[in-house]
């Protein structure tokens, strides 16, 4: 395993993410380097960015933190006093159908 820049108190399944992210890397590393990809197909995948730097997603990146809403580390939205819905949101499905004519 090559060297990974982590706490030696990371736990299992950082290291693993981490172990990971780097075979993500080198699989891109190499296919490029073969010639399958261009780094224009790499930055229309959205991989990399137009100076040539990985972006940082999880997949790629070991110090990244999952985006998932399920880790419970991802504090829920404020809602800064709003209240609750009062009236059904109007849906087009529901909604009578009148003619053109009415509607001026």
């Amino acid at each position: 395993m090559a060297e990974i820049f982590l706490s030696p108190k990371a736990s299992k399944a950082r290291v693993r993410a981490a172990e990971n992210a780097r075979r993500n890397r080198a699989e891109i590393v190499r296919e490029l380097s073969w010639g399958r990809v261009t780094r224009r197909e790499l930055i229309k995948m959205g991989l990399i960015t137009s100076a040539g730097l990985l972006v940082p997603i999880g997949g790629l990146n070991p110090f990244v933190s999952s985006a998932s809403a399920d880790d419970g580390g991802i504090p829920r939205s404020p809602l800064f006093g709003c209240q609750p819905f009062t009236q059904p949101m109007p849906r087009f499905d529901v909604l009578p159908r009148n003619p053109v004519s009415v509607l001026n």
